[in-house]
């Protein structure tokens, strides 16, 4: 059946309902179905259905546009209102390609946005339905001259806002107040191609050009551009103090960075106040003061309250206008359009950073064994991963201090040499609100990946040094490192290094937290042992899920504990356990463990690596006199004694070890320790390609092996057993 729709709207709307408003109304107050009448036979349809102009709404006097859909009528009309829509953009587009790439995105939402205002204007005025193709057909109109009228008032009040632009530009100029002057001429500079777009648009729907109308005359983007840049080239920023001053490492600098800026009027230069002046850093890293105000002099100050970063010799901090204080409203191309490469309203300043020359003569001896123990400690690290690390002031072992002279002398002779790692960016460790021996909170709140930690000590004539590398999300151990040095190789006189007055350690270090009291277990060793201990494995490199064993030898018959110190600081008593209780071992043989054979009332058992991936570490000790220092929790065959941070048992247990070997006579045990490093599954790298560039030559010292800057060679058995 065929069906004809009665173009008299106001028919229509009378007896079938046909739209929700009068004929006139907006086309967003018509989203009723339109109704169609039916019975009435036609072969054709209308001619606007066919492309042809509506008899009713000649295009003369009215912009249109066709919709159909297969849905309904208010889709139809929807997508007659678009059409419409979508004639008036590729015409306002048409008429604009002058303006450049950047001005479009721009000159595209102002099209976008004001056509939107111009379709409230748009009605539906008739529709039609083809029953043979089931198709709803809408037709959309605009009248012309109300459009035309409601764009002509928007751009008389857009045209005066960019002249009002342009004479507080003026005014601020005479006043010398560039802040107000370029805020004006960014503002104009950024809504001129609004103008140009409504002007465009005029053109199109008006059919003729109205747009270079005397009372729609405003200054172009061009205009704002000029007085802009002219006023820019009239200024001028002078360095005052504060450049190429030279810091101490760890030390800020004492002298401000202190600029002036002035403004060139004939054989005159202005002082500019209340300017927004930026400071940041273009090589290296610190804290300092990013932004400040000119004063009534012109002059802006920054200090610099820290240096972080070490790996660059000279600082370089930029300073100059900040633009987008003036302007904060422009992105960042826009600004480069409106102002161009600037070069005159910017400066720089160069802070030289000196390594502080605490130990003097002979300092190149702990030089070179700081930088072996620094190549022990980055042994580990992937050689392709990049990380922040920190270093803390190393330890005076027996008095637990970190305050004194040569704890920061090796602090600031690691965080040099490591400096120069591909990689790794080293940051100077601000405390900030945390105590100093929250050593991991520290860390994550100064942004750093791992950190170092580190202590010395008295062994005899010799300083012995050990350090540590900590992953600081998780704490856990990813690298050690030891090395010793003749206390006469040092101007120690002014280095004051705590005596071991008892076999061990002092009675200070026991009320330690568990990581240290954890560390000092590690580092146990007998000042004068009567036997020896051997402790090995069959390899340096484990994956998780793999078997280990461990080779045990000693001089004479003693009663063996071996721990294991997995990355993330538990500690688990591997021999004796549940299997295998009778912990005597008999001199001049080697133990396997877990035993091949088992004889007695031991059991087969075996080690499996476990998470978490790291640095593992096995102390072992042997006593010739008892069996055991702990109380050993073991209640089935499969068990073993595990020492766990963060509790009260695991605190005691590690307390209970450390005062057994300090009451016990030295001669009567002695320890042995290794390390091996696990890697996650499907995780493999090449360990100890993690290389320090040579930073200097120093003279030889007679009793050092090798040459200074040459790479170590790779630790043997260094890995990690959970």
């Amino acid at each position: 059946m065929t069906v004809k729709i009665n173009p008299n709207i106001t028919s229509l709307f009378m007896i079938f309902s046909l739209f929700s408003a009068c004929a006139g109304g907006p086309a967003h107050q018509q989203k009723q179905s339109i109704a169609f009448q039916e019975n009435l036979i036609i072969t054709l349809p209308p001619q606007w259905v066919l492309g042809k102009e509506h008899p009713s709404f000649p295009m003369s006097h009215y912009v249109v546009g066709r919709g159909t859909s297969k849905e309904n009528s208010v889709s139809a009309a929807e997508n007659a209102r678009m059409d419409l829509a979508k004639a008036i953009k590729v015409n306002i587009r048409s008429k604009m390609m002058d303006f450049s790439t950047n001005s479009w995105t721009q000159i595209e939402s102002v099209v976008e946005s004001e056509v939107e205002v111009v379709l409230e204007g748009v009605e539906i005025r008739d529709g039609w339905f083809d029953e043979s193709k089931k198709n709803y057909y809408a037709y959309a109109v605009m009248n012309r001259k109300i459009a035309s009228q409601s764009i002509r008032n928007r751009i008389k009040l857009m045209a005066e806002r960019l002249n009002w632009f342009l004479d507080e530009g003026a005014k601020a100029m005479k006043q010398s107040d560039i802040v107000s002057a370029l805020s004006s001429y960014a503002s104009g500079y950024m809504e001129a191609p609004n103008l140009q777009s409504l002007k465009a648009m005029l053109n199109v729907i008006a059919q003729k050009i109205e747009g270079n109308k005397k009372e729609f005359y405003a200054p172009k983007q061009l205009t704002f551009k000029s007085k802009a840049r002219n006023l820019l080239n009239n200024i001028s920023i002078a360095i005052i103090s504060g450049n190429k001053q030279t810091v101490k490492l760890s030390n800020a600098p004492t002298e401000p960075l202190t600029l002036k800026l002035f403004l060139h009027k004939g054989l005159t230069n202005i002082p500019l106040k209340d300017v927004p002046i930026k400071f940041k850093y273009a090589n290296g890293e610190g804290v300092l003061d990013e932004e400040v105000l000119t004063d009534d002099r012109g002059i802006a100050q920054s200090v610099v309250r820290k240096i972080i970063s070490y790996n660059k010799a000279n600082h370089r901090i930029s300073a100059g206008i900040d633009f987008k204080k003036i302007a904060p409203g422009a992105s960042e191309t826009s600004l480069q359009e409106f102002l161009g490469r600037i070069k005159n309203v910017k400066t720089e300043f160069i802070i030289n950073v000196e390594k502080t020359n605490i130990i003097s003569a002979k300092s190149s001896f702990l030089r070179q064994r700081t930088l072996d123990l620094a190549k022990q400690v980055i042994h580990n690290i992937n050689p392709n991963s990049n990380h922040a690390l920190g270093v803390f002031n190393f330890r005076d072992f027996y008095s637990g201090k970190s305050t004194n002279t040569l704890s920061k002398v090796i602090r600031e002779e690691f965080e040099e040499i490591l400096s120069g790692v591909e990689g790794i960016t080293v940051r100077e460790i601000s405390y900030r609100n945390h105590q100093k021996t929250d050593k991991t909170k520290v860390a994550l709140d100064n942004n750093l990946d791992i950190y170092v930690i580190g202590d010395y000590r008295l062994v005899g004539d010799s300083i012995e040094i050990r350090a540590r590398l900590i992953e600081a999300v998780t704490n856990n151990i990813r690298g050690s490192g030891k090395v010793s040095m003749r206390k006469q190789d040092i101007n120690s006189s002014n280095l004051k290094i705590t005596e071991n007055n008892n076999s061990f350690l002092s009675e200070h270090n026991i009320n330690e937290s568990y990581d240290e009291l954890k560390e000092m277990l590690v580092d146990l060793e007998p000042k004068h042992p009567s036997f020896k201990l051997k402790v090995s494995t069959d390899k340096a490199d484990y994956r998780v899920g793999e078997k280990l064993n461990f080779f045990i030898e000693t001089s004479m018959s003693c009663y063996l504990t071996l721990l294991d110190f997995s990355p993330d600081g538990t500690i688990t008593v591997l021999f004796p356990n549940g299997n295998h209780k009778n912990n005597l071992i008999s001199p001049n043989k080697t133990y396997k463990i877990p035993p091949k054979n088992p004889s007695g009332k031991s059991k087969a058992f075996s080690l499996i690596i476990q998470e978490p991936s790291g640095l593992d570490r096995i102390k072992a000790f042997c006593d010739l006199q008892k069996p055991s220092p702990l109380k050993l929790s073991i209640k089935e065959r499969a068990d073993y004694h595990i020492i766990k941070p963060g509790t009260t048992q695991g605190k005691n247990d590690l307390k209970k070890l450390t005062e057994e070997f300090m009451t016990n006579n030295p001669n009567q045990w002695t320890e042995a320790y290794n390390e091996i490093y696990i890697f996650d599954k499907g995780v493999t790298y090449m360990r100890g390609k993690k290389t320090i560039p040579i930073l200097e030559k120093p003279e030889k010292p007679k009793d050092m092996i090798g040459t200074f800057g040459n790479e170590l060679p790779a630790p043997q058995n260094q890995g990690a057993l959970k």
